[in-house]
């Protein structure tokens, strides 16, 4: 077996072992499994289950963002 031929079963069974996986996902936030085959759709639908995750990230990214600026701003007053 070439080493090109060993990275392309690799990155097939890499592939095939994602979708099972995202099958589970899928199922487990009460989709049907098998919209996670279809790449546009999938999407879509992983975006409309976990709407309230993705917030939740967003918000708390977004106050990180802000505090770690703030503490090497020289102009903002520490308060003690």
């Amino acid at each position: 077996m070439t080493p090109h031929t060993a990275l392309v079963a690799f990155l097939i069974v890499a592939a095939v072992l994602t979708q099972v996986g995202m099958w589970g996902v899928f199922t487990k936030a009460g989709k049907p499994g098998w919209t996670c085959l279809i790449p546009v759709y999938g999407i879509l639908e992983f975006g409309r289950a976990f709407r309230p995750l993705v917030g939740f990230f967003r918000l708390a990214g977004s106050q990180l963002h802000r505090h770690r600026f703030r503490a090497f701003d020289s102009s903002a007053k520490m308060s003690s």
